[in-house]
Order: C-alpha cells, then sequence, then structure tokens
C-alpha cells in the first residue's frame, strides 16, 4: 500500500506569518523517499493549496482509488 503525507511549507510573501502556509501532498516513492503528488501525472485533484481540507480530500480519494473531477460543467442554461 502506498504512503501518504501532508507537509507544509511557509508561503513567500509572508514566510513568518504561520496563518498562511502551503499545504502539499506526497507519497513514498519505493518506500525510500517522499514525492510530491503531482496533478499532470497522477490522478487529477488538489494536491498543492493552502486549503488542508482540499490536499486531505485529495489523499483520501488517492486511498480509495477514487477520481476527483475538476472539469468545469453547465449547471443550468437560460434562453
Amino acid at each position: 500500500m502506498t504512503k501518504y503525507r501532508i507537509i507544509s511549507k511557509p508561503t513567500f510573501l509572508h514566510p513568518e506569518d504561520t496563518n498562511l502556509r502551503w499545504y502539499q501532498a506526497q507519497y513514498k516513492f519505493l518506500n525510500l523517499f517522499w514525492v510530491n503528488c503531482d496533478e499532470e501525472y497522477d490522478v487529477p485533484g488538489i494536491t498543492y493549496s493552502m486549503e488542508l481540507e482540499r490536499v486531505e480530500r485529495f489523499i483520501q480519494a488517492k486511498i480509495n482509488n477514487e477520481r476527483i473531477d475538476l472539469c468545469n460543467k453547465v449547471v443550468k442554461v437560460y434562453e
């Protein structure tokens, strides 16, 4: 089973502000080292965000083999 984790990084503009953090999803590659999850090469989802919950949802979807659909959809058309 693949291991996942979330790391946090300071923002560039305000690195001293602990309330402004970036969260990054990572997976353990060959059980040797941690690699950033990348949406371009991985299942589409939120792998890097300032909202921890979005990154957590991505990891939960990966664990459950679900695809996160981020495509725009037409909800309603008015004529």
